[in-house]
């Protein structure tokens, strides 16, 4: 699914559904503060997955067993990020 239609959207919130994790899946929302994708599917944080998403303060990947995989410069382009919760991913101890 894309967003790019939904440009002022500040709250995205997306709970136990399988997400397309690929790069662009965010672009649009610039002005998103709060990103919740927990029981997602994820399997992977791709380099780009977040670009244009400067604005996200905060970032739940919470419960997303499957995560074992992040890329090198996932995170990149987060500067306003405040809090990130990675509550029973994959890679966590």
């Amino acid at each position: 699914m894309k967003y790019s239609t939904i440009t002022s959207l500040i709250v995205v919130e997306i709970f136990a559904r399988v997400l397309d994790d690929d790069v662009g899946t965010f672009d649009g929302l610039g002005s998103l503060k709060m990103l919740e994708l927990e029981e997602c599917g994820l399997m992977k944080l791709e380099s780009g997955l977040f670009d244009g998403l400067g604005s996200l303060v905060r970032l739940n990947l919470g419960v997303n067993p499957d995560l074992m995989t992040l890329e090198v410069g996932a995170f990149d382009g987060l500067g306003s990020l405040k809090k990130l919760y990675l509550r029973e991913c994959g890679f966590c101890c």
